[in-house]
C-alpha cells in the first residue's frame, strides 16, 4: 500500500512491503498474462514501463517517482504560463476485450490540489467509449463525478490528506455503481453499456491554475471476481497470484476488506475479508 498518506501501523506496512519484495515481479506480471483483471502496481516500473505497457500523453515535463509504492506525479505551470492549465500526465489504454463482460476498474490515490482546481486539475480518471463516460476529478478533500455534460455533476467531500479507494462496476444489466472507500455513492442506468468496443481508461493528473502532488498506490480494471471464490483474476484457479490481492484486502485500510473490491477475498461470506478467511483460502490454493 502506497504510504505516501498517513502511513499504517507498523507491523501491517513491514508484512506488506515483505510480500511485495517477494512477489512482485512474478506475482504482479503473473496477473496480467492469464486473467481477467489486469493492474497495475507502482511497485517496480513506471506505467509506460510495464509488462503491459499503458502509452504516455500529456505535456512529458511532469516530475515523477516511484516512492514507498507509489507513483508520485509532481504537476506545476511549467512552461505553460499563463494558466489556466499547466503540466499534464497521462496513462491511457484501450479496453474493447471486456465487451459485454460485468466490469469494474478501481483506484487508489490521493492528491494536494487544492478544491479550486475540481474543474481540471488535481487526479482524475476517466473510463469511457460511446455514449458512456465516468470522469472523476479528485483534490486535496473533494471529489468531482460527472457522466455526461447534460446530467448533474456530483460532488462528494473527503478526509483530506490521506488516500482514498474508489471503485466503478459496470454491469450487464445496464446498472453502473460508484463507491468512496467501500460505500456506495452513486448508482443509476448507464447511459449506454460499457465496456464497449471504443471503450478506454485514461488516468494520471494535470495542473490547472494551481500545482498538486498526486499519489497512485494502483489501478486494476476487468471482469468483476465471483465473490467468495477467492479468484481474484478469474483464472479458475486459486494460486499465488490470487494471494498477493488477498494479503491485499486483509492489510488493507478495514473499509477495503469489507468493500465491493474485496468480496472475493471473503470466503466464509460473513461480509468482510479477515483472518477467519486464511483458513478456507489456504485449503482452496492447495486443494486441502
Amino acid at each position: 500500500m502506497c504510504t505516501a498518506s498517513p502511513p499504517p501501523p507498523v507491523n501491517r506496512k513491514m508484512k506488506k512491503r515483505l510480500l511485495l519484495f517477494l512477489l512482485a515481479n512474478f506475482l504482479i506480471r503473473g496477473s496480467i498474462a492469464n486473467s481477467q483483471v489486469v493492474t497495475y502496481e507502482a511497485v517496480a516500473a513506471f506505467p509506460e514501463s510495464d509488462v503491459f505497457p499503458w502509452t504516455r500523453v500529456g505535456t512529458f515535463d511532469a516530475t515523477r517517482a516511484l516512492i514507498d509504492d507509489c507513483i508520485m506525479i509532481d504537476v506545476d505551470l511549467g512552461i505553460w504560463a499563463p494558466t489556466p492549465g499547466g503540466e499534464q500526465d497521462f496513462y491511457r489504454r484501450s479496453i474493447p476485450e471486456f465487451q459485454g463482460s460485468p466490469f469494474f476498474v478501481q483506484w487508489r490515490c490521493r492528491s494536494t490540489a487544492p478544491n479550486s482546481e475540481i474543474a481540471g486539475g488535481g487526479s482524475f480518471i476517466n473510463s469511457w467509449g460511446g455514449a458512456s463516460a465516468y470522469h472523476f476529478t479528485i483534490t486535496v478533500d473533494l471529489v468531482q463525478f460527472f457522466r455526461d455534460s447534460f446530467l448533474p455533476i456530483l460532488q462528494f467531500p473527503i478526509e483530506a490528506n490521506k488516500a482514498h479507494t474508489y471503485r466503478v462496476e459496470c454491469l450487464t444489466n445496464a446498472m453502473y455503481y460508484v463507491f468512496i472507500d467501500g460505500v456506495l455513492v452513486d448508482s443509476g442506468t448507464q447511459e449506454g453499456l460499457f465496456p464497449n468496443t471504443s471503450a478506454k481508461i485514461i488516468w494520471g493528473a494535470q495542473m490547472w491554475n494551481a500545482p498538486s502532488i498526486n499519489t497512485w498506490d494502483y489501478v486494476r480494471y476487468g471482469v468483476i471476481p465471483t465473490e467468495h471464490s477467492g479468484d481474484f483474476n478469474n483464472n479458475g484457479t486459486i494460486d499465488d497470484t490470487d494471494l498477493y490481492y488477498f494479503v491485499d484486502c486483509l492489510l488493507g485500510p478495514d473499509y477495503d476488506a469489507a468493500g465491493p473490491g474485496c468480496k472475493w477475498a471473503d470466503l466464509n461470506a460473513d461480509g468482510k475479508a479477515d483472518a477467519a478467511d486464511i483458513q478456507s483460502f489456504a485449503n482452496a490454493m492447495t486443494g486441502a
